[in-house]
C-alpha cells in the first residue's frame, strides 16, 4: 500500500489507521501524531509530549480547508502562522505570514510553465522565474532573478537534475550562490555559505518555510513523511493509496499537479511501462501526453494521443544507428497503439472534473 513502515532518519514505529492514513511515527515523547476531517486531510499535527495538544512539550499545529477543501489557514499553538489565497483555477495567489506588524503578504503571478513572479504589498517585484519555454507545468525552472532596486536584479542560473528539482544555482560567473543536498522524499538541507533563497523544489513544488512543507497545486505535500496534508482529489484514480507521492518512487516519477504521478502508463494501473524503454527516453512525452489530458480547454483525445506519438518519433529521430532507430520506432508503435485503444477511462477520468469532454 505503499506505506513507510521504518526510516533510519527517523527511528521509532510508524501507525496507520484505515485508508492508509498515517497516525503516529517517532519514538515516545518525540513521537508526531495526526488527526484528520471527514475529508481524510490532515486537521492536526502534534509533535512531543502525549497525545494530547496541551501536554507539556507538546507542539500542536491545526490545518483549516475551505469549501473546496483547499489549505486556507494554518495555526501553531493556537497562533495564526500563515493564509493562504487561490484563483479560480486553484492556483495559490497570495500568501500571508507573521503576526501584527511583523504580518507580510506575499502575491504569486503565474505563466503556462509554472511561477513566473512573486510581489510583496507595495506591488514590488521581490522575486522572478524562468522556465524552458512551452515546457510541462513547474518542471524546466532555469534561472531565478533577485530583485534589489528597480534598476537591478540577480541571476541565479539553475540547474537541475533528471527530473527538474534544482540541485545547485550559480551566477554569470559561474560562481555557486546556492545548492540543496535532499534526501529520497525531498527533505532538503540547503548549503551554509547560500547567497540566495530558492524555493522551488520537485517539479510543481515551492517550499514553504512557515511549516516546511510544499504547495504543490492541488495539495500540500510533507518532505519528512513522504505523504500529502490531504488525500487525492481524484480518489482512487491517483491511486490506491490517497496520499502517498508518486508511488513510493521519488527518483523515478514526479507528480506536478498533486494529483498522479507522472510518466508512461496510467496511474493506478497494475502495469506501469517503463519511462525509457530499451533506453529510449520517452518520460517528456508521457508527462506533455499527461497535461495535454489534463487540459479543460486543450485538444480532444486524438489530438493529444497524436501528440504523443510525435513526440516519441522525434526521439526516435535522435538515434544515429539504424538499428537503434527502428528499435525506438517499435517501441514508439506500442506505445501509441497502447494509448489509441486503451486510453479512453484516463482520458475521461482526467477530464470529468471541469465536465468538458471534447
Amino acid at each position: 500500500m505503499h506505506n513507510r513502515s521504518a526510516s533510519a532518519h527517523q527511528p521509532g514505529p510508524w501507525q496507520y489507521a484505515s485508508g492508509n492514513r498515517l497516525t503516529q511515527w517517532g519514538q515516545q515523547q518525540q513521537a508526531t501524531r495526526y488527526q484528520y476531517n471527514h475529508s481524510g486531510h490532515i486537521t492536526q499535527k502534534t509533535q512531543g509530549g502525549t497525545n494530547t495538544p496541551g501536554s507539556p512539550n507538546a507542539s500542536a499545529t491545526s490545518y483549516h480547508y475551505d469549501a473546496a477543501q483547499r489549505l486556507v489557514h494554518i495555526e501553531q499553538n493556537g497562533q495564526t502562522i500563515a493564509r493562504y489565497h487561490y484563483d479560480p483555477k486553484g492556483r495559490r495567489i497570495a500568501k500571508t505570514t507573521g503576526q501584527g506588524s511583523g504580518q507580510t503578504t506575499t502575491w504569486y503571478i503565474y505563466a503556462e510553465e509554472g511561477l513566473i513572479a512573486e510581489i510583496n504589498e507595495q506591488g514590488q517585484t521581490q522575486k522572478s522565474y524562468g522556465w524552458e519555454p512551452d515546457s510541462p507545468w513547474g518542471t524546466k525552472i532555469l534561472w531565478q532573478a533577485d530583485h534589489g532596486s528597480a534598476a537591478t536584479k540577480t541571476y541565479h542560473y539553475i540547474h537541475s537534475d533528471h527530473l527538474g528539482t534544482p540541485q545547485i544555482a550559480t551566477d554569470k560567473n559561474g560562481n555557486q550562490t546556492w545548492a540543496q543536498v535532499s534526501e529520497a522524499f525531498g527533505k532538503a538541507t540547503i548549503s551554509a555559505n547560500a547567497s540566495t533563497e530558492i524555493n522551488i523544489r520537485f517539479p510543481g513544488q515551492y517550499y514553504d518555510q512557515e511549516t516546511g512543507t510544499h504547495y504543490n497545486f492541488h495539495r500540500d505535500y510533507d518532505p519528512s513523511t513522504g505523504r500529502y496534508l490531504q488525500s487525492d482529489p481524484i480518489g482512487l484514480n491517483g491511486g490506491v493509496n490517497l496520499f502517498s507521492y508518486v508511488e513510493q518512487s521519488p527518483l523515478n516519477n514526479m507528480d506536478i499537479y498533486g494529483l498522479q504521478s507522472n510518466g508512461c502508463g496510467a496511474a493506478g494501473s497494475l502495469f506501469k511501462p517503463p519511462d525509457a524503454p530499451f533506453g529510449f527516453d520517452f518520460l517528456h512525452c508521457c508527462n506533455s501526453h499527461d497535461e495535454c489530458y489534463g487540459d479543460c480547454d486543450g485538444p480532444s483525445k486524438r489530438e493529444c494521443d497524436l501528440q504523443f506519438c510525435s513526440c516519441m518519433a522525434d526521439v526516435c529521430s535522435m538515434q544515429n544507428q539504424l538499428p537503434k532507430r527502428m528499435l525506438c520506432m517499435d517501441a514508439r508503435d506500442i506505445y501509441c497503439v497502447a494509448v489509441m485503444a486503451f486510453g479512453g477511462d484516463a482520458f475521461r477520468n482526467a477530464r470529468g472534473d471541469c465536465n468538458c469532454e471534447k
